[in-house]
């Protein structure tokens, strides 16, 4: 049975660590998503780590940045804490780099300047993570954020030396896995590991055992570990971050001013490519999700409102016109509203095949969408919408909520088959979800995956009877008062 925390309702386990697991949340007030950590307070206490949950909510709450995963709030019950973050949708840059092991340069460095980034406000406030690995990085919307600052600590004086041995050992520097007093330049050797993974797929050790793994950062060849490599300001950057002496190693400020001189590098087409291509097929996974949904609406048959179904084709069009002439008309015109990159790399875009290719297909895709809909508003007796009028967004979803609430009243009074009542109900948060489609798709959905094969669609079945109607009930219900407060 899903979890219930207030207004949150857990989803999916998103990952576990030695403190504690992260799940996956919607908040049933809002329907927006939420990560939530939940950490044992028995756990803390046996291990005597009751300050660190202090700890990372003061630090959280003295950052902001775009590549920081932004806290909320904390909530606590008698056994748990329950810190609550934004959900972020793309996955942790570990997951990345094992589906993408073979970076072009140039993405590399994209990724670590956004990475800098987030440690440029840290910095400047005497934070240091001590836990940095692309396990704690996530992606939301393409965008890294740096996340876990359960071992984070804020420095009183500038050259304050630390302790602590906390971290992943691979991730460590030298003096840290030596047993040394450490500083904040430790942060940067870990960076410069994940740069080192970033450019050359790997990880600079790969010690089977601790113990080899301590030997071997206290005592390498660092000429050695960057021998083949290319040179260039990259492979020197690493060997100024992959110093084993602290002393010797790059400091913030120098490292700020090298990385970038290395923001010089263009991105390559390709990746402009791969990014353009996602904002794309976002917007054509939405129509996809819409159809789905009419089409279950029609072999339900649990109404025969033909308006319902005309507003939801209208949805259905008006999402394609959109994707038409906001997408690839202006981008064939030189203009890029929705693109963003910078417009010379765009004009490249715009004169590959590739993108032609794509351009035709989903112009020859937009005129039959728009053909249907005229047919289906013909065959109904309405007259089609005018172009300069626009569509309706209200009235769609004022009458997929009464549709909803139709299910409701009609078919969910108990006593029916429990198949068909499980079918009924998942139908029903579906056409839900189409109210809110555009946040719904972005932070649920994967690229690249079928409809069918989404892990949304796996959940939902997974549910029991019972909690599955208890949450789409509460849905409908928060919907309900929206509208009546609108």
């Amino acid at each position: 049975m899903p979890k219930l925390i207030e207004n949150y309702i857990f989803e999916i386990l998103l990952g576990s660590g030695q403190y504690g697991k992260v799940y996956k949340a919607k908040n049933l007030e809002t329907s927006e998503y939420f990560a939530i950590k939940t950490i044992k307070i028995s756990h803390l206490q046996k291990l005597r780590l009751e300050n660190t949950i202090q700890n990372e909510l003061t630090i959280l709450q003295s950052i902001s940045s775009p590549h920081i995963v932004r806290f909320f709030e904390l909530k606590q019950n008698l056994t748990h804490y329950y810190l609550i973050y934004e959900y972020c949708n793309g996955g942790t840059l570990e997951t990345y780099l094992k589906s993408n092991p073979n970076l072009q340069e140039n993405e590399a460095l994209s990724l670590f300047n956004q990475i800098l980034a987030a440690f440029k406000v840290l910095a400047s406030k005497g934070i240091v993570h001590r836990d940095i690995k692309p396990s704690n990085i996530i992606f939301h919307n393409g965008v890294l954020k740096i996340a876990d600052f359960g071992f984070s600590k804020i420095l009183k004086q500038p050259n304050e030396l630390m302790e602590t041995m906390v971290g992943s050992p691979i991730y460590m520097a030298p003096e840290i896995l030596q047993g040394h007093a450490y500083d904040k330049k430790s942060d940067i050797w870990s960076l410069g590991v994940v740069l080192y993974q970033l450019v050359f797929g790997k990880v600079p050790f790969e010690e089977k055992s601790l113990v080899e793994l301590i030997k071997r950062t206290g005592n390498f060849d660092k000429e050695e570990l960057l021998k083949g490599r290319k040179p260039g300001k990259t492979v020197d950057l690493l060997g100024k971050m992959l110093e084993k002496d602290p002393n010797k190693r790059v400091d913030w400020e120098n490292l700020f001013r090298n990385a970038e001189e290395l923001k010089e590098k263009k991105p390559e087409i390709g990746l402009i490519h791969e990014k353009t291509f996602q904002i794309l097929n976002l917007e054509r996974t939405k129509i996809q999700y819409l159809y789905e949904v009419l089409e279950e609406m029609l072999k339900l048959k649990i109404s025969e409102d033909l308006g319902l179904f005309s507003v939801l084709m209208g949805k259905i069009w008006y999402l394609a016109r959109k994707i038409k002439e906001n997408l690839i008309d202006n981008f064939r015109k030189e203009e890029f509203p929705y693109l963003l990159i910078e417009k010379e790399r765009a004009l490249e875009i715009r004169k590959t095949d590739s993108f032609e290719r794509w351009a035709r297909i989903f112009s020859g895709e937009y005129e039959k969408i728009e053909r249907n809909y005229k047919v289906f508003q013909a065959e109904i007796g309405i007259q089609t919408q005018d172009r300069n009028e626009g569509y309706d967004e209200n009235v769609c979803h004022k009458k997929l909520l009464d549709y909803c609430i139709l299910i409701k009243e009609r078919t969910l009074k108990g006593g029916m088959e429990r198949d068909w009542e499980r079918r009924v109900l998942i139908h029903l948060n579906m056409v839900l979800e189409v109210i809110n489609v555009h946040e719904f798709v972005q932070t649920y959905f994967e690229l690249g995956k079928n409809l069918r094969n989404q892990r949304y669609f796996e959940i939902l079945k997974s549910y029991e009877i019972g909690s599955l109607r208890n949450v789409i009930m509460n849905k409908l219900a928060l919907y309900k008062g929206k509208f009546k407060q609108n």
